[in-house]
């Protein structure tokens, strides 16, 4: 589990979750009794949810920073050891960008932890679909397969990804 993650970690998502899957010789689809008692599309878009937040906020990587050190308006290092006002728009925002780097950090570990338990179908059709923003006949085209072979890897992709997600905020 990575504690700090960086902008290059981000962008390179895919492409890590592609290499981490490859070592993976185990993993199945689900069966189709497990996959049918989920509404696809409710499991389509929440995942997309979490997929918006993400990409809105890749932007927001780890600079390391001190908790109890301000620039004065010198560009002066100072301690300080007060505590800010509610009300500081400033803080607001650093609390805002702490809290969406946190987010960032479980969801990558949560996606990198999803890339075992994925097949290699299922990571590419997900990797395809959310990321690249390819349409279910592009994706088919790539895996060499029709439309209708693709809706039980698509349906398990789904169902999986979205149970390992659960827990975090949209």
């Amino acid at each position: 589990m990575i504690e700090e993650i960086t902008f290059s970690d981000l962008i390179e998502l895919p492409d890590r979750m592609l290499e981490k899957n490859a070592k993976i010789k185990y993993s199945t689809i689900l069966e189709k009794s497990d996959y049918e008692k989920y509404d696809v599309k409710l499991l389509k878009s929440d995942i997309e949810q979490h997929l918006e937040r993400f990409q809105r906020n890749k932007c927001f990587f780890n600079v390391p920073t001190e908790d109890n050190i301000k620039l004065t308006p010198a560009y002066v290092l100072r301690d300080y050891d007060r505590v800010n006002n509610i009300n500081d728009p400033v803080s607001n925002l650093i609390t805002r960008k702490a809290d969406e780097q946190h987010w960032l950090v479980d969801f990558y570990n949560k996606i990198m932890d999803l890339a075992t338990i994925l097949t290699y179908d299922e990571t590419v059709y997900f990797i395809n679909t959310f990321f690249s923003k390819y349409s279910e006949e592009k994706i088919s085209n790539i895996m060499g397969m029709c439309k209708m072979t693709l809706q039980p890897i698509k349906k398990s992709c789904l169902v999986k990804v979205w149970y390992g997600l659960q827990g975090l905020d949209k």
